[in-house]
C-alpha cells in the first residue's frame, strides 16, 4: 500500500516465477493498485499514506507501527 513498488521493480523471491509480478500483467496489478489506493484515501478525505497506516492497525496480531515521514510537509498530519 505504501508505494514501495514501481514498473522497475524485480524480486528475488516467489514473486520472480509468478505471473502477476511479471510482465503487462504486473503493470496492470499495480495501476489498479494505485487507483484503488486513490480511490479509498479520497472516500475518507484522507492521504494514501493515512490509509495504509489505518489498516495496519486494524490487522489482528498487529499492535503498533513505527512510521516516518517522507518530507517535511508530511511531518505532522491530521488524525
Amino acid at each position: 500500500m505504501t508505494g514501495k513498488f514501481t514498473k522497475d521493480a524485480t524480486f528475488d523471491d516467489i514473486r520472480a516465477k509468478d505471473p502477476l509480478f511479471q510482465g503487462d500483467a504486473f503493470l496492470s496489478n499495480l495501476e489498479k493498485s494505485r487507483q484503488a489506493k486513490k480511490a479509498i484515501a479520497q472516500s475518507k478525505n484522507a492521504e494514501t499514506a493515512h490509509v495504509a497506516l489505518a489498516w495496519l492497525l486494524a490487522q489482528d496480531g498487529i499492535d503498533a507501527i513505527i512510521p516516518g515521514a517522507k518530507n517535511e510537509q508530511t511531518k505532522c498530519c491530521k488524525t
